[in-house]
């Protein structure tokens, strides 16, 4: 009843949340592509608003598409955690890529569904005013997740689109969304309701989600109030097996249940105070989070229990709460301290219970689990530019982690870790040349899970686990990169990587357990460009090759080798906006010689703005998938019964979720 209690009431006690700005981050003034800083390593890529804006993107998870490298996928509908492939990684549910949100966390530590699961249902894509991507790991100030980057979304709106604006949108899938936003010089207030069907079956959502932000002059500084809430309830379609959708008894949209699901809730919130005083910039902040989560799921049928199905319902509820502060120092004028101290605190509980096909659930617990997180972390660098032309960076991470858990079937256990990751890049101008080289090591801990070995697994074999001996996931990350600027309107930048784990450890979220697979390799190289002839149109082209392996030669599953990207923007003075994008996706391994076929999907929106009685209106046509491609967004390899008329086989087939058909969407929004 405790348990239940805290889990319940996380959502109703206030929070405050800290913004933490990259140490990085450019002038809050709208970025030109051909007027912002050059970025310190090849890896690093900052998408400004005016591109946001220009971006019909349905969620926020979309307007990832305009980092380049960067493939989402969420399978199932818009309420679940997301699946991120970034340099040869299959990050899951934000395993491998750290995601803030004005410098909050928003990976979530020992999630019951995944570690490190991130959720961008918080984030609505009208208050998105900057994205700063990192592929790899170069600077120190990455944190926990960090180990094939990072990507920090920053919160706000241009001056030139402040005052109130409302915006209605439907869809052909029964959507209908409303959104209000209020911004001024200081403050910003958005909210946000979402009704859905999707397409196909089981994909429905309904959606609440408020957004706040203000900013005040207290000692000579700046001191920032952010907060956020979301309210999700969604359907969660099982995948389906592609020798069922070839013979015809199921369509790729189609679920074979319609009974599972989900409920998502979050509250964010902090302040932060930020001052410079001569060559000196002082940031630091606190934020504090609740979450609430429950997924009912299957995702092999009837396999292991012919009768009652394999099922399952996970919940979760957390508290979390930080401290950051970071220091900027002019030492002269070719030197630069950069210091960040940071600590962090999880008190979880999650539970997982078989679920039967009648909807009834099993009082003997698969996972009853109550565990407490702290992390502490202080990093250091020094910048040098012994030459205007050339600017070198060295620095080191230093983390510990504490874990304590109780796992009422397990029993319980605690354990202390450390790491160091030291990271340094430099860049050197030669021209309309830009050299880059980097090399740093990006930390993933384990959940706290880990410190409670079940009795039953001690003869288990040693690459399959539930829980097990705690370690921290290293990866070493080398990076060389040039880029061309031949002209303020273009510029084109290649990046070559090379990646190695020595104890690599994924979460199977199929069978809920750990497991470790030893030492990958990964390597590749990334080609992006972006023109801008003109203010008022702007295009990019990306490419990333990837070779992603264990060490035995084999293919890590379900990571693209090959992703392409086109994105284009027009935003003509006549009031005339079009946007038109392309994903290019190559095979994917799925194990044992399977693989995932290669995709091409197209999305284009055309609208037209004008004034009238004293407003600003703007109509938008967005149309997904405008060839009507039969693609699958995510493919898996895994063993299934749901047909029990037909025979069982515990042999493994390819599962696959739909990625959307044709769909459009009509805006109307207003300005006053």
């Amino acid at each position: 009843m405790l348990r239940a209690l805290r889990i319940t009431a996380l959502l109703l006690a206030p929070a405050v949340c800290a913004a933490a700005p990259d140490p990085a981050e450019p002038a809050a003034a709208p970025i030109r592509v051909y007027g912002r800083a050059p970025p310190d390593a090849a890896g690093e890529h900052r998408v400004d608003q005016r591109l946001i804006q220009q971006k019909p993107a349905r969620t926020a998870d979309e307007l990832l598409e305009l980092v380049p490298g960067l493939y989402v996928v969420q399978h199932g509908s818009e309420g679940k955690g997301h699946q991120l492939y970034i340099r040869g990684f299959d990050a899951l549910h934000g395993s491998d890529v750290e995601v803030t949100l004005e410098g909050i966390p928003l990976n979530e530590p020992g999630n019951v569904h995944g570690h490190g699961y991130v959720d961008l249902g918080l984030v609505m894509p009208e208050v998105v005013r900057g994205i700063v991507a990192t592929r790899g790991v170069s600077a120190v100030t990455q944190g926990d997740f960090a180990t094939a980057g990072s990507v920090a979304l920053r919160v706000g709106v241009d001056p030139a689109e402040r005052g109130l604006r409302v915006a209605v949108e439907g869809g052909t899938t029964g959507r209908l969304r409303g959104v209000a936003r209020w911004a001024g010089d200081e403050a910003l207030l958005a909210v946000e309701g979402t009704r859905d069907a999707g397409f196909g079956q089981n994909r429905d959502l309904r959606r609440a989600t408020a957004v706040v932000r203000g900013e005040l002059g207290v000692g000579g500084g700046t001191l920032t109030g952010f907060g956020a809430a979301t309210h999700a309830d969604f359907g969660l379609p099982s995948a389906v097996r592609l020798d069922d959708v070839q013979a015809g008894r199921v369509g790729l949209t189609d679920s074979y249940t319609d009974d599972t699901g989900g409920r998502s809730q979050r509250v964010v919130g902090g302040l932060r105070f930020a001052r410079r005083v001569d060559g000196l910039r002082l940031d630091a902040g606190l934020w504090v989070q609740g979450r609430a989560l429950r997924l009912d799921e299957r995702f092999t049928g009837y396999l292991d229990d012919a009768e009652r199905g394999d099922g399952h319902r996970q919940t979760h509820g957390a508290v979390s709460m930080g401290i950051d502060t970071r220091l900027r120092w002019r030492l002269g004028p070719r030197w630069r301290l950069l210091a960040a101290v940071d600590w962090a605190v999880d008190d979880y509980a999650q539970t997982q219970a078989p679920l039967g096909d009648d909807g009834a659930l099993d009082p003997a617990l698969d996972r009853d689990l109550e565990a407490t997180r702290q992390r502490a972390a202080v990093s250091a660098a020094v910048r040098w530019r012994p030459v205007p032309r050339l600017s070198l960076e060295g620095g080191v991470r230093a983390a510990g982690w504490r874990f304590d858990a109780d796992d009422g079937a397990h029993g319980a256990g605690g354990e202390t870790l450390f790491a160091l990751a030291p990271r340094v890049r430099g860049r050197l101008a030669l021209g309309r040349w830009l050299l880059f080289a980097a090399y740093g090591r990006g930390l993933r801990p384990p959940e706290a899970r880990a410190v409670v070995r079940p009795p039953a697994a001690a003869d288990a074999p040693a690459d399959r686990y539930q829980g097990g001996a705690a370690a921290v996931t290293v990866a070493d990350h080398g990076e060389l990169g040039v880029r061309w600027q031949p002209d303020v309107g273009l510029t084109a930048t290649l990046a070559g990587f090379a990646v190695g784990i020595e104890r690599e450890q994924i979460y199977d979220h199929v069978s809920a357990t750990t497991v470790e697979r030893g030492a990958t390799r990964r390597a590749g190289a990334e080609l992006d460009v972006a023109l801008e002839p003109w203010p008022w149109l702007y295009a990019a082209v990306s490419g990333a090759a990837v070779q992603a392996r264990f060490a035995d030669g084999a293919p890590i599953p379900g990571v693209p080798t090959l992703l392409g990207r086109l994105e284009a923007a027009v935003e003509h003075p006549w009031g005339i906006t079009a946007g038109l994008s392309l994903l290019a996706l190559g095979p994917r391994p799925l194990g044992d010689g399977a693989e995932a076929a290669p995709a091409a999907v197209v999305d284009a929106a055309l609208g037209y703005r004008w004034a009238a009685f004293g407003a600003e209106v703007a109509v938008e046509l967005a149309v997904e998938n405008v060839f009507d491609t039969a693609w699958r967004e995510g493919e898996y390899r895994f063993a299934s019964w749901w047909d029990r008329s037909r025979p069982r086989s515990a042999l493994p087939a390819i599962h696959a979720f739909a990625g959307s058909p044709r769909q459009g969407r009509l805006s109307l929004v207003v300005w006053l």
